[in-house]
């Protein structure tokens, strides 16, 4: 690839979580990894035409989406670089028409009376006739010589002779004979587009040379659009249609399967990077490596890779995959960790200065699953006052605080306060006081952390200091 590549992701704004589903992220990976390795252009575009399912606010909260994971568009919606706008579809309904004019000044495109009542008998008829086949216009409309009246659609005047021939980066050549044609309609009387035509006038406009979605718009769309784009004596871009993401049971994944959408993937606590890394996973490869940078998939992509077959999505990988990224720093740095932990601590009433917390992530960072984990366990290190939960409560029994107590008051006489120190000067003092670790490891870590589990016991210890430490031993006594 040594031509610049210019491609889009065109999300609906009709998500009521105002959000991307995960099928539309893999779709703006994919997009984001080609243009970038060509130093091309990732456009977002915002297709806005079904005006009755839009969503306010929608696209921007898709924008935010693409920023989180890193995928952050170059050019178009909500970008300060808008060369060939506007960006969403409402905004270029002026263009539509003089571009549906000029398809009818060549005789490529009519307008069309035919009510919606007529083309319903006509269906019907159809079905009655032959049930398996479907309705296709029968072009009415296309020797009307006079303008209309009344409210007219405009149809393309399709051919029912010959083939086009399509070859897709993905999954090959594809030939599309024309007998199934019909005269598709363009423009609605409203003056909205349907999408078709509206996708390859935005995509002509934009200049994108590349078009990058799920294999579920293969088919009768690319035929349309290709000869579409010939009727616009327009350059037909490379189409690379990927394999679907399907749910455990092999049908198409939906919000009833959980985390599918980057909202619920941020509330769960997941890494931005966790989500890019699987996803690429559905239909792309590079060998038997599972765990990859955002910086590794622009250097290794390549389409020519990608599979054909449809992949399933498994919650359990997708786990185990966020698990590494959040354990690796060179896939989730500490200061990323620290970034993405803010939110869950806030959900706790709990302020921490970012230097102080970019010093605990290692204590916590080898245990926690997700971000979600990483705030529970970092909680007793930030809060000032701790509550000791009931099963911590039963190892303070009468018998060990003595022990706690004469730890406490040697802890005290400490002038150094590190891990290392602790460890060692705590071991000295065990084997004077004929302690073994197993007689006060577990009330020690009951009194200062309020819980039966914790990071490694003098890590916590060196992280809280020593006035907290004693005082929170001693409250416990």
């Amino acid at each position: 690839m040594t031509n610049k590549i210019r491609t889009r992701i065109a999300p609906s704004p009709t998500s009521a979580d105002k959000t991307l589903h995960l099928g539309n992220v893999r779709t703006a990976l994919f997009a984001y990894l080609v243009a970038k390795k060509t130093g091309g252009d990732f456009i977002l575009r915002i297709e806005d035409s079904d005006v009755a399912r839009n969503v306010e606010g929608c696209a921007e909260g898709m924008l935010d989406d693409l920023r989180w994971l890193g995928i952050t568009p170059n050019e178009g919606f909500g970008t300060n670089n808008q060369p060939y706008g506007p960006y969403s579809q409402l905004e270029r309904l002026t263009r539509y028409r003089e571009m549906v004019e000029h398809l009818m000044h060549k005789g490529l495109a009519y307008k069309c009376i035919c009510s919606e009542e007529l083309l319903n008998k006509q269906r019907e008829a159809a079905l009655a006739k032959d049930s398996k086949s479907p309705f296709r216009y029968p072009g009415t409309c296309r020797a009307l010589n006079k303008d209309p009246d009344k409210d007219y659609v405009v149809r393309f005047k399709s051919s029912t002779d010959g083939e086009t021939i399509h070859d897709d980066l993905v999954f090959g050549r594809i030939v599309y004979p024309h007998k199934e044609n019909q005269d598709w309609v363009l423009l609605r009387n409203s003056g909205v587009p349907l999408y078709n035509f509206a996708v390859v006038a935005d995509d002509i406009d934009h200049r994108c040379n590349w078009v990058i979605r799920g294999r579920d718009h293969s088919g009768p769309n690319t035929l349309i659009q290709m000869l579409l784009y010939k009727a616009f004596d327009a350059p037909i871009p490379k189409f690379a249609h990927l394999p679907m993401m399907n749910n455990q049971s092999g049908a198409k994944l939906s919000k009833r399967d959980g985390a599918v959408s980057v909202k619920s993937c941020r509330a769960l606590g997941y890494s931005p990077g966790s989500i890019l890394n699987y996803l690429s996973k559905f239909g792309w490869g590079h060998g038997n490596k599972e765990l990859f940078s955002l910086k590794e998939l622009v250097e290794l992509f390549d389409i020519s890779n990608c599979g054909r077959n449809d992949g399933r999505f498994d919650p359990v990988k997708f786990a185990t995959i966020n698990y590494e990224h959040l354990k690796s720093t060179d896939l989730t740095s500490n200061e990323m960790y620290a970034t993405f932990t803010i939110p869950f601590l806030e959900e706790r009433g709990l302020n921490v200065h970012f230097e102080h917390l970019l010093s605990l992530i290692p204590i916590v960072r080898y245990k926690c699953k997700t971000f979600i984990e990483a705030a529970n366990e970092l909680d007793p290190m930030i809060r000032k006052e701790i509550t000791i939960d009931a099963r911590a409560k039963e190892l303070l029994t009468p018998e060990v605080k003595p022990k706690l107590q004469d730890y406490s008051t040697f802890l005290s006489s400490l002038n150094s306060w590190t891990e290392d120190t602790l460890r060692s000067e705590t071991q000295h003092w065990l084997t004077q006081s004929h302690l073994t670790m197993k007689d006060i490891g577990q009330p020690v870590r009951a009194s200062v952390f309020g819980r039966t589990q914790s990071p490694e016991i003098f890590k916590v210890m060196a992280a809280l200091g020593k006035d907290m430490t004693i005082h929170r031993l001693n409250a416990a006594i």
